[in-house]
């Protein structure tokens, strides 16, 4: 008889591609914790997801979903160790609803409320690039669940560069380059740029932003974006007008960064990555006993940048951008 077997995994970065949430296996009476944590260093708060994969003969898949009880563990502990300098240092980390926190479960068929998260403030463990942590979780029976990372860095963006007013070129392809300052550098990358600009349309103006996802799962330290690709994505995504006239207000750039643990959980085409997303049981596991990945991710943001005065001109008479009626 075939069981429903259904589990949400919490995640990092924007921009990684989502699963089906529901699937089956064969065996009955499993029962298999799931564990998410991707730390960054950076961050104001270091998370992790603990649940548990689950089955019933009897009960439906969604009704088991719908009950909290038979999702999260009781009473479960969860650690992070950190090795630095010969010393081991353990950290209890809090149970949290997510739900308070701002990481709202999204709709579907899993319990909303409520959403457990455990979490540590990141002033406690003062996390630097090369740090070496152990994810150690006890939930009452067998042994722990464990997994160790390494805290990878965050790059350095040579296009876009800070402080500088990006150049898009109508006719060659944009090759986006990074590299990294130390020896802990991501293994796997997502390109991200938030267009903002204002509109203005019978006397009144709204700001508004487009965002526009450059490359996924960029496994070196530079992407060659096809001729002309920043005005074919403007092109493609405003509404030609007469009536209104567009304003650049500026470009916000990211890059996501993820360690080994994590490329190689993407690599096989089964991840998950957003903290409130769900998807499918992954074949890549780097924990001890069940299933889920403990990792290290990183993001460098350039904020505010402007465009080239060559770029501006472009987009008033480029075929692709030119009826957007940017000024």
């Amino acid at each position: 008889m075939q069981i429903r077997f259904l589990f949400i995994l919490l995640a990092f970065m924007a921009g990684f591609s989502s699963c089906s949430n529901e699937f089956e296996l064969i065996e009955e009476k499993i029962e298999t914790p799931i564990v998410y944590s991707l730390l960054d260093y950076e961050a104001p708060y270091q998370y992790v997801r603990l649940e548990r994969a689950f089955a019933s003969p009897n009960q439906s898949a969604v009704e088991l979903a719908k009950n909290p009880d038979s999702l999260y563990y009781k009473n479960a502990i969860v650690n992070l160790i950190l090795k630095r300098g010969g010393v081991d240092q353990t950290f209890t980390l809090e149970e949290v609803d997510g739900n308070d926190v701002g990481y709202p479960r999204q709709d579907g068929v899993f319990a909303k409320e409520p959403n457990k998260l455990y979490r540590i403030n990141s002033a406690l463990l003062n996390l630097v690039p090369g740090d070496k942590v152990k994810l150690e979780v006890n939930i009452g029976e067998g042994n722990p669940v464990t997994a160790e990372t390494t805290i990878i860095t965050k790059p350095t963006s040579s296009f876009p560069r800070s402080g500088s007013p990006v150049a898009f070129s109508p006719t060659q392809g944009d090759n986006f380059k990074w590299n990294h300052v130390g020896n802990f550098p991501g293994s796997i990358f997502n390109l991200r740029a938030v267009i903002h600009y204002t509109e203005v349309s019978a006397g009144e103006a709204t700001q508004k932003s487009l965002v526009w996802d450059i490359a996924k799962n960029v496994s070196k330290e530079n992407f060659l974006a096809s001729p002309g690709e920043f005005y074919s994505y403007l092109g493609s995504s405003l509404a030609k007008s007469t009536s209104t006239t567009r304003f650049f207000d500026g470009l916000d750039y990211f890059i996501y960064c993820g360690d080994e643990n994590l490329s190689e959980f993407l690599t096989i085409g089964q991840a998950n990555t957003g903290i409130t997303g769900s998807g499918e049981l992954p074949v890549y596991s780097n924990l001890s006993r069940g299933l889920g990945i403990f990792g290290s991710k990183a993001q460098l943001s350039l904020l505010g940048l402007g465009l080239a005065p060559n770029t501006i001109n472009e987009l008033k008479i480029n075929k692709l951008t030119k009826d957007l009626n940017f000024q």
